[in-house]
């Protein structure tokens, strides 16, 4: 299995701390705002620790459950996969 890149590292890493803390500062279990966008509280601990990546639907339904307009915001990896 192929090691993550030290970009990979990094937003691994910033995803697991930032989604945890934006989700905690909004008052959210894991399984609440997993109710909110529609997602297991499983795949909410999953992002939290950086073992996977939703995809921009997903990504869009966690930022609005957390009152973001912007997905990238969780999520900075978006802009990068977005980019030609």
């Amino acid at each position: 299995m192929l090691e993550p890149s030290p970009t990979e590292q990094y937003h691994q890493q910033r995803t697991r701390s930032h989604l945890a803390r934006v989700r905690w500062m909004n008052g959210f279990s894991q399984s609440d705002l997993g109710a909110a966008a529609g997602v297991s509280r499983r795949a909410i601990a999953a992002y939290e620790r950086g073992e996977y990546k939703p995809r921009l639907l997903t990504a869009t339904k966690l930022a609005r459950a957390l009152g973001l307009d912007d997905p990238r915001v969780l999520f900075p990896e978006l802009l990068e996969e977005a980019s030609p």
